[in-house]
């Protein structure tokens, strides 16, 4: 594994500025201070320990970065290490999380270094793949970073969701309970698709976030499948394709009867969306034949940081890569392929095809749920 080409980091000596380092966990007041400073704004206040209080724990303490002026936290910069199950493979990825400096401590190119060192953490932790929700793309660009992988988006509207299958009538539908939580905590595990979640990080990750309600979809005895919502929008879901597309429909009418009961007239709830990943899962074949509109987008701000790991989880071991001063050469038994960076990102995970070299295997799979996303 290598490290990435980074940009020089512009340092004032005169200001009693720390080198960066691994925070400890005395350190967190001062992070969550810091970076709800930065992150509120005057129609909103941010809480990050309540948000993600599993990267803002002590566990996770050495996985965030920090510059201190003083006994001040300036500057910092989170990761949160996870597996991610693809079918048979399994990836260590890294997401970056809060990337933040006090606005009379910028342009003195501390971000830059932060990451420097968050390449150089994240190749400890033998990370195969970096990942971050980027608002400004080119920022990362320059540090090696790329817009890869997919994500579907589709919509659901009174004109359309009829077209779903209906729930059976021995099933009913009820929300978060104890015996809920724990079953859908049991189907999520089934798909092998997304983050690897304990029972612990599932909870936190529900009372973390913004989810707004959970419902599974139920026989007597068990539940079959579970969709969780912010909003109008649907996160996460997960169960057999027909059970999943009848717990939508559900749903929807349920927001379509609470805006008409408000008064709110027939228009309140004309559309939801529903996040998917590109493929894997029968609902996204039924939504397909139905054709249900979908949008299709990146799925986030990818960095490999190892190659030839991300081959051999996928089992393409008679892909070989080797890489010479950030050129990374690919060779198969009829083919052979010179690549930057960037075009690596895009062969691994796509969507755009920068060469014809191994059609037939590329891109790969990959996909996080919003929840796992930071």
């Amino acid at each position: 594994m290598s490290e990435v080409p980074q940009n020089s980091v512009v340092e004032d000596r005169a200001l009693p500025l720390s080198v960066p380092r691994q925070a400890t966990p005395e350190d967190l007041p001062g992070i969550v201070q810091m970076l709800n400073t930065v992150f509120s704004t005057e129609r909103r206040n941010v809480s990050l320990a309540k948000t993600f209080p599993y990267i803002y724990s002590p566990e996770n303490a050495a996985n965030i970065l920090i510059v201190t002026c003083g006994e001040q936290v300036v500057s910092a910069l989170s990761l949160w290490p996870n597996e991610v199950q693809l079918g048979t493979a399994r990836l260590k990825v890294a997401g970056l999380n809060c990337v933040a400096t006090l606005s009379e401590y910028r342009r003195r190119g501390l971000a830059s270094h932060l990451m420097r060192g968050a390449v150089k953490r994240m190749l400890a932790l033998r990370c195969h793949l970096g990942l971050v929700s980027a608002m400004i793309p080119n920022w990362y660009r320059r540090t090696g970073w790329e817009l890869a992988g997919r994500m579907r988006t589709y919509q659901i509207n009174r004109g359309n969701v009829g077209m779903l299958p209906k729930l059976p009538d021995k099933m009913y539908v009820e929300g978060a309970t104890e015996t809920t939580l724990e079953e859908a905590f049991g189907i999520y595990c089934q798909h092998n698709l997304g983050g690897i979640r304990t029972r612990e990080i599932f909870r936190r990750l529900l009372n973390s976030r913004y989810v707004t309600e959970m419902l599974v979809a139920r026989t007597a005895d068990q539940g079959v499948a579970y969709l969780l919502a912010a909003g109008q929008r649907i996160i996460e879901w997960g169960g057999p394709a027909v059970f999943v597309a009848g717990l939508v429909r559900t749903w929807f009418g349920r927001l379509d009867e609470g805006g008409r009961a408000k008064g709110e007239g027939p228009s309140t709830t004309d559309s939801i969306a529903l996040v998917a990943p590109p493929e894997g899962h029968g609902l996204i074949d039924l939504f397909n034949q139905l054709g249900i509109p979908c949008s299709v987008n990146y799925a986030r701000m990818m960095l490999p940081l190892d190659p030839g790991g991300i081959l051999r989880a996928f089992n393409l071991h008679d892909i070989l890569i080797r890489e010479n001063t950030g050129a990374f050469t690919l060779t198969s038994r009829t083919q052979e392929v010179s690549l930057d960076r960037t075009a690596l990102t895009k062969l691994l995970f796509g969507p755009e095809r920068v060469t014809d070299f191994a059609v037939d295997r590329f891109p790969l799979p990959f996909w996080q749920w919003p929840l796992d996303c930071v």
